[in-house]
């Protein structure tokens, strides 16, 4: 377990190698969003590859949607239309404390046997 989790560590440690040169190389600088994230694209290219470098822990629900458009190429200007009715950008909450917790309905206390429990086994 040991050298499995040594070999991860070095191949996300080349991989993040891998990223710096290839951003200081071949990468023009773009922008950043509110996140700290910071957007390239390829330098000196008729259809240039475009990618992001994350500020922190690698999550892509922590990208905007109008930088996500301008990653997939849908669109070449990065303008943020703000609608009232929107709601600021967040990431993935899921597995965190943040995360929405739902209420139990009511109706679901049908379906518990004596002990609480949700699954009732087929009795024959």
């Amino acid at each position: 377990m040991k050298f499995i989790r040594f070999m991860e560590n070095m191949l996300r440690k080349l991989n993040n190698i891998e990223t710096t040169i290839k951003t200081k190389v071949m990468g023009q600088y773009v922008g950043e969003d509110e996140f700290g994230n910071k957007y390239y694209e390829q330098k000196k290219s008729s259809n240039p590859r475009r990618w992001v470098v994350y500020n922190g822990i690698v999550e892509a629900s922590k990208v905007p949607a109008h930088w996500e458009g301008w990653l997939r190429g849908s669109c070449d200007k990065l303008e943020a239309k703000e609608h009232e009715w929107q709601k600021e950008h967040q990431p993935n909450l899921s597995c965190t404390d943040k995360a929405y917790k739902y209420s139990i309905s009511p109706k679901a206390d049908k379906f518990r046997d004596s002990k609480g429990n949700k699954y009732i086994p087929w009795q024959m």
